[in-house]
């Protein structure tokens, strides 16, 4: 068990069959405790990755949309004011 394991979004066990083979193996993440039911020993292979960087990256695209959406705005209003002054 790898205390490193508990702030991972997804953990993948494979099985090494007889025959060489990697077989995805179902498996749950309990604060750093993956367990596996499975009814032989053998090989097992962790692959784990963390999805933190897609919600940091889904707030920066945020972000600057928002940005955007302002500065467009106020882009908008100063030509109208400009547009109300050369008429009136």
């Amino acid at each position: 068990v790898d205390p490193d394991f508990a702030d991972r979004n997804n953990i993948y066990v494979y099985h090494k069959t007889a025959n060489g083979d990697y077989v995805l193996v179902n498996s749950q993440n309990n604060n750093g405790v993956i367990t596996i039911s499975i009814d032989e020993l053998g090989e097992f292979v962790l692959l784990t990755d963390n999805d933190a960087w897609i919600d940091i990256v889904s707030y920066v695209c945020l972000g600057v949309l928002g940005l955007f959406v302002i500065g467009y705005a106020i882009y908008i209003i100063k030509n109208k004011q400009k547009t109300k002054k050369m008429k009136g």
